[in-house]
């Protein structure tokens, strides 16, 4: 998979100040019109002339005063080139080379700015802000085949995501296969240990256990890793860490499979992410459009045993319960976990909580899921001669911006089909469920709910 080179501007803030209150909802259309159509193509051929592939600005922030309204585009055209033209100046290798945005993990040496983006995701459980949405950058066999030309600064940019950064090392075992994950290792360590792992893996994975073979690898994954971070200063052999790593993995498997069951606190959980803040402009998500089945969602969760009382029964079952929600807005199993943020939320997740990617739904919940869309269609009189996939493609897969920043909201993309949610019989502009922390507000602005 070659990247997609091209342009990015992560956000364009243009204040309009007026004279007029009541010419505000005016230009405020206008003005957004006018930047969509007029200035971003203008703002591309800028880029162009700037004598680099790739450009990736962070923002652009322009203050436009009106006194005449007879000349505002032409006034605020000139604002937007000169506000890139002075951003470029200030800091031109900001702008020009490939991975050079994300603080210490900028590097020349890169010559694309795919590893970035799976240490950001490593790191956060998203992607970046310049990521290409519906690309595919976690290809198993593309990342590993990145690693053969690696240079040193991928390594240290990789140690860097798994030291510092609190679920980095659990996501890593939990959405990628293990065989990806030992090769990632061999190549961070220097060392060629499958076959001795397999070997091992074999003698401890016993028949009837309750433990699968898949927690023993994550549990080895996971412990490796730590024991690595915390000799790499001192001289010590590697095979001594190997051997430690197994015979940890064989004490802790029971302890930690039993542990790892509960369901955190809210209260734990902030605590583990409490220096990893979501970003402050909110989170680009999909599947936003799940929030019209609000009414259906807890009576689902009992249909399919995830609840006792009003709460999840273990962690196990919230997590399904994540995999049951996207499957409900798509048909789809296995997502990674960019896919599934706005799962996690409603599911009462931490953003950045680490989730385990191939879990298997069971069949009779997939029909489950088809039941309830029907049920929704059904009290939908509108959408009476709608399918489930219909449902499914014109409003739950819908994109939207999360906000968890002070009161908690969400901003569903609008779309000319929405006309129809002014005769949905359910309200859904405040949602809560007894399993979340707080309230969300619903923005889905063709319908004033």
């Amino acid at each position: 998979m070659e990247p997609q080179l091209s342009h990015i501007i992560h956000a364009v803030n243009v204040q309009v100040n007026v004279a007029d209150r009541g010419q505000a909802n005016h230009f405020y259309t206008e003005v957004s019109a006018y930047l969509q159509d007029i200035l971003l193509p203008q703002m591309k051929c800028l880029c162009d002339e700037q004598g680099a592939d790739y450009h990736r600005l962070e923002r652009v922030d322009v203050v436009l005063d009106i006194d005449k309204l007879d000349d505002w585009q032409a006034v605020l055209t000139r604002s937007v080139i000169t506000a890139m033209l002075d951003a470029i100046a200030r800091d031109p290798s900001a702008y020009s080379q490939l991975g050079t945005i994300l603080g210490a993990h900028a590097t020349p040496e890169l010559k694309d700015s795919n590893w970035e983006i799976f240490c950001h995701f490593l790191e956060t459980g998203y992607l970046p802000w310049f990521a290409h949405s519906g690309q595919d950058y976690f290809s198993e066999t593309f990342l590993l085949d990145q690693l053969a030309n690696a240079s040193h600064s991928w390594k240290a940019m990789t140690w860097e995501a798994l030291q510092s950064h609190a679920g980095a090392v659990e996501r890593l075992s939990k959405q990628f296969s293990w065989e990806f994950n030992i090769s990632l290792l061999e190549w961070l360590s220097g060392m060629n240990f499958l076959p001795k792992v397999n070997q091992w893996l074999l003698a401890v994975d016993r028949p009837g256990s309750t433990i699968s073979k898949r927690q023993i690898q994550q549990q080895f994954i996971e412990i490796f890793i730590q024991k690595y971070i915390q000799v790499s200063t001192e001289i010590i052999g590697t095979a001594s860490i190997l051997h430690h790593a197994m015979m940890k993995t064989e004490q802790s498997l029971q302890e930690n499979r039993e542990a790892n069951d509960r369901v955190l606190s809210n209260d734990a959980i902030l605590e583990q992410y409490v220096h990893d803040p979501v970003q402050d402009s909110g989170l680009i998500i999909g599947n936003a459009g799940l929030i019209l089945l609000q009414p259906f969602i807890q009576y689902y969760f009992k249909e399919t045993e995830l609840l006792e009382g009003e709460q999840f029964t273990n962690a196990t079952s919230q997590v399904y319960a994540v995999h049951l929600l996207h499957y409900l807005a798509t048909g789809n199993e296995y997502a990674p976990e960019q896919e599934l943020l706005f799962e996690k939320y409603l599911c009462g997740m931490h953003i950045r909580q680490p989730i385990e990617r191939f879990v298997k739904l069971k069949e009779r919940d997939k029909e489950e899921a088809v039941t309830l869309l029907n049920a929704a269609i059904a009290h939908w009189e509108v959408l009476k001669n709608t399918s489930a996939e219909g449902l499914r493609e014109t409003f739950l897969q819908r994109p939207g911006k999360l906000i968890l920043q002070n009161h908690h909201q969400l901003i569903v993309e609008a779309n000319t089909v929405d006309i129809l949610l002014e005769q949905i019989p359910w309200s859904y502009s405040l949602v809560k469920f007894p399993w979340t922390a707080q309230l969300l507000y619903v923005d889905w602005s063709s319908a004033n709910r």
